[in-house]
């Protein structure tokens, strides 16, 4: 194991240093843990930008499918049809659009406390909010991203059970 180390750490002086200069341990090993710091923060871009895009698509279904059945509804009493209760459907939608909002805020809380984890006692921003740890914020988001999207599906089949109704 050792020796694939030394391998690795090889090969890493001959990406960054010149192929034929003397090898050059402690830079060598500093470059490594700098390219590990690197993949470090963009792994944490990443996951931030996936996690934004889940919200995202949370608040995008719901307040999409409330503009569609409300759009719907108007052109459907406009042409003359009777009243249609749609409060079922509404109501998971605009539950899903209030959980994918609050996701948004519990993120900011997250990225608070996970911030605080990480800096020392001094430079800390205390309040009430930071001293939960930041995976209890993380798992909150998590079920209301699950539940928005559960609450988007579950409206959607209540609106195809009315529509059928008047078919």
């Amino acid at each position: 194991m050792i020796h694939e180390k030394w391998e690795f750490i090889h090969s890493v002086h001959k990406v960054f240093d010149r192929p034929n200069g003397p090898l050059n341990t402690p830079l060598c090993v500093k470059r490594l843990l700098m390219s590990e710091q690197w993949l470090q923060e963009e792994t944490y871009k990443t996951l931030s930008t996936y996690g934004s895009s889940a919200i995202k698509t949370v608040l995008l279904l719901n307040g999409g499918a409330v503009l569609s059945l409300l759009t719907f509804l108007g052109n459907f009493l406009k042409n003359g049809g009777t009243s249609l209760d749609m409060a079922w459907p509404m109501g998971c939608f605009l539950t899903g659009i209030i959980l994918g909002s609050t996701a948004n805020i519990l993120a900011y809380f997250t990225q608070l406390s996970a911030f605080n984890s990480r800096v020392t006692e001094e430079n800390k921003i205390s309040h009430w909010i930071t001293d939960v740890n930041y995976i209890r914020w993380f798992n909150s988001i998590m079920v209301c991203i699950v539940l928005g999207v559960l609450l988007f599906c579950v409206g959607a089949f209540f609106a195809l059970l009315k529509l059928q109704s008047i078919t």
